[in-house]
């Protein structure tokens, strides 16, 4: 609705699926959550809108922890 950009992940093309990577950021000791509206065509999508500056990168640690764990 206001035109922000997102991000898709695509978790097959990971190798994995978007519940695992769901279940296992949840676990985290800083959860993390992603958007699942599309998880079951297994993606999982990111928001820039909700990141703060300096919250990507520790996202985007915490999708590959997430992704290598389940892999």
């Amino acid at each position: 609705a206001l035109h922000v950009e997102y991000l898709r992940l695509d978790m097959g093309a990971a190798g994995t699926t978007a519940d695992a990577v769901v279940l296992a950021l949840a676990a985290q000791p800083t959860p993390a959550y992603l958007g699942e509206s599309d998880a079951w065509r297994n993606v999982l999508t990111v928001n820039a809108m909700a990141l703060a500056p300096g919250e990507g990168a520790l996202l985007g640690d915490a999708i590959v922890r997430a992704v290598e764990g389940t892999r």
